[in-house]
């Protein structure tokens, strides 16, 4: 897992234990979109999108997944239900990388290698997305990377960073009614 010290007990990208994969699934749930998007892409209409289908922008309802790695315990995901931004939502995609780890040849021995290498993109993504400053904000993420099943069967080199909002005393995360889009 990351080494790495949490700026706070919550800060979920630095707890080593606070982590997911991207499952290694082709079936629809992870790369259809059931959502209704405009046409610049944003999701006018709730629905289930896959992992494969996410888009930098989209809401998504993560409470069920955010409960799981809060607890410390790693998680494959298939995907969201995508929001409108305007009802309330605990996470929002701020990068999306197709193939962020193109140039390793295998899956890596440990996925921690894998985490490591997303930290500081996903960070700057977060920065960029938001218009601040991760270590003065009070936003965090999480990241979604390859398993290593669909590293071989899918050929997965993805790398998805959603982010989250925290409460005031930074050690949960909440819900929001507004884009977190600076």
């Amino acid at each position: 897992m990351a080494t790495s010290t949490a700026r706070s007990a919550v800060r979920l990208v630095a707890a080593a234990t606070l982590i997911a994969s991207v499952a290694a699934c082709s079936s629809d749930s992870s790369t259809g979109d059931e959502s209704t998007r405009d046409s610049a892409g944003e999701v006018v209409e709730g629905g289930d999108v896959g992992v494969f289908a996410l888009q930098v922008g989209d809401c998504v309802d993560a409470s069920a997944f955010l409960d799981i790695v809060a607890e410390g315990d790693e998680t494959e995901v298939q995907g969201f239900d995508a929001l409108p931004c305007t009802e309330p939502h605990s996470g929002e995609v701020v990068l999306v990388d197709e193939q962020f780890f193109a140039d390793l040849d295998e899956f890596p021995a440990s996925s921690d290698e894998l985490y490591e290498a997303a930290t500081d993109p996903c960070i700057a993504g977060l920065d960029e997305y938001t218009g601040t400053s991760y270590e003065s904000s009070q936003y965090d993420f999480v990241s979604l990377i390859p398993t290593e099943e669909s590293w071989d069967a899918l050929d997965d080199r993805g790398l998805i960073c959603v982010g989250v909002t925290l409460n005031d005393a930074q050690d949960a995360t909440v819900e929001s009614t507004e884009s977190m889009r600076g």
